[in-house]
Formats: structure tokens, C-alpha cells, sequence
């Protein structure tokens, strides 16, 4: 597929900048500019804090995942869950339970000394500031208050079983968001998206 498209708008800096597209773009940069005509025009407009291009990158990958999970489902003939069901029967629940608690037991120190105390250490130094409320900084704050609930409604709630699981579910979910929206989509100082 031989597609590109060629954005250039004036960001922030009043800096002119140029985008390149290889395939359609589904969202366009802040006050952009087609450079290219008669090609295919994006169908919406970003806020400058969101990289239009990675945004771009994100969603078309989920529409790939969704395209091959529904041809997986036409083969399978069935529910994913239902194909896999055979394969899981024999699994201890208490044992994995168990695994994903401490996992986080183990994760959590360390999780607390990278990304909140050693980040701020150097945070102070090439900033001049332990804290400046980047969106990767809120979530790292985000996600290491929920574990430390998680820790907390474990130890002394004594949450397992079922709720345990949903907690460790719910804790996936806002890692996964931290690693690809806030890294890639939002833009902030120690994000991939301004690039």
C-alpha cells in the first residue's frame, strides 16, 4: 500500500512542524494544515496535548486486534473463553490467587523506589522540581495509590478469592493505560507522544 499524507501545522512554539502518514489518517494534529490534495482528510481534530499521529498508531492497531479476534471467532466457531475453557479446568484458583498477590508484594517496593522516589530524586535534578504534575507522574501516582489499596483490602479486609481477582483485573487495566495512552497518546515531559 503506497499511502502517505503530509500534515505541517505551527505547534506551540510557533515552530513549523511537518507529520508524515503511511496509512489514513483517522485524526489530524492541532490546526493542521493538508499539505497533499485530494487525498483522504482526517476526520477529527486533536487538542495540542494529544499526538495525533501516535493516536493514530493506537487506533489502528485496536482495529487490527478487533479484526483478528473476529476472525478468530469464525474459525473457533465459539466464544474465545468457551475454546479455552478445556485448557484452564484442572488450574488451582487459591494457587494463582496466591501468585498474583504476591506479585504485587513483590512489585510494589520496587514499583515505589523506580517510580515515585528515584523519579523525583531525578526529577529534581533535570528540572529543578520533585514534582510538576505530568500526566505520566499522575499515573504513576494513580496506579500506586490502587496497589496500595489492593495491599491494603488484602491485609487487613482480607479480600480473596473473586474480589481479589477484580482488583488484579482493574490494576492490569490502569498499568496498560499508563504504558500505551498515557506513553504514547498524551503528550507531557517524559511521554513518547511529543516526538
Amino acid at each position: 500500500m503506497d499511502y502517505k499524507e503530509e500534515f505541517s501545522w505551527i505547534d506551540k512554539n510557533n515552530i513549523e512542524t511537518t507529520v508524515e502518514y503511511t496509512m489514513p489518517a483517522i485524526t489530524g494534529p492541532n490546526e493542521w494544515e493538508l499539505t497533499t490534495k485530494d487525498k483522504f482528510k482526517p476526520l477529527l481534530e486533536m487538542p495540542a496535548i494529544i499526538n495525533a499521529k501516535k493516536l493514530n498508531t493506537v487506533i489502528w492497531s485496536l482495529i487490527t486486534g478487533f479484526i483478528l479476534y473476529g476472525l478468530l471467532r469464525l474459525v473457533l466457531r465459539k466464544r474465545i473463553a468457551a475454546a479455552l475453557q478445556p485448557l484452564v479446568k484442572k488450574i488451582n484458583l487459591d494457587l494463582v490467587d496466591e501468585i498474583s498477590y504476591r506479585s504485587v508484594l513483590i512489585g510494589f517496593p520496587i514499583f515505589t523506589l523506580g517510580a515515585l522516589i528515584f523519579a523525583m530524586i531525578w526529577a529534581q535534578i533535570a528540572w529543578t522540581r520533585f514534582w510538576g504534575w505530568d500526566p505520566k507522574e499522575v499515573w504513576a501516582l494513580i496506579t500506586w495509590l490502587f496497589y496500595a489499596a489492593f495491599l491494603h483490602l488484602r491485609l487487613s479486609k482480607g479480600w480473596h478469592g473473586e474480589k481479589s481477582a477484580w482488583l488484579v483485573v482493574i490494576g492490569f487495566i490502569i498499568m496498560m493505560f499508563n504504558l500505551v495512552a498515557v506513553n504514547l497518546v498524551i503528550a507531557g515531559l517524559h511521554s513518547y507522544a511529543g516526538s
